[in-house]
């Protein structure tokens, strides 16, 4: 039987197995946590792209970067925070 010999992420989620879209980035295929900080980088540096080319004087660049490297430092935080979450034990509910 021909098959699919492609990379892919699943999660395991209280709905059943969720199979993801492959996501190739500068590295190769990436997956889990190193998946989010990718997407993270990515979306500051879109933020920086977009901040960049509105502001054009010399004080607001210097002011544009810092906020992109601010708001890159949150994304990244924000996916290694959801991604503990996500692997994190959940705790057992008492039984009655």
């Amino acid at each position: 039987m021909q098959h699919s010999n492609q990379i892919r992420e699943f999660l395991i989620t209280s709905e059943g197995v969720q199979l993801e879209e492959v996501y190739v980035g500068p590295e190769g295929v990436l997956t889990g946590s190193m998946r989010a900080a990718q997407e993270a980088r990515e979306r500051a540096e879109a933020l920086t792209r977009v901040r960049k080319s509105s502001t054009r004087s010399a004080s607001s660049i210097g002011g544009a970067a810092l906020e992109a490297q601010i708001a890159s430092l949150r994304a990244e935080f924000e996916a290694t925070e959801a991604e503990a979450a996500r692997i994190a034990p959940r705790p057992r509910q008492a039984r009655r």
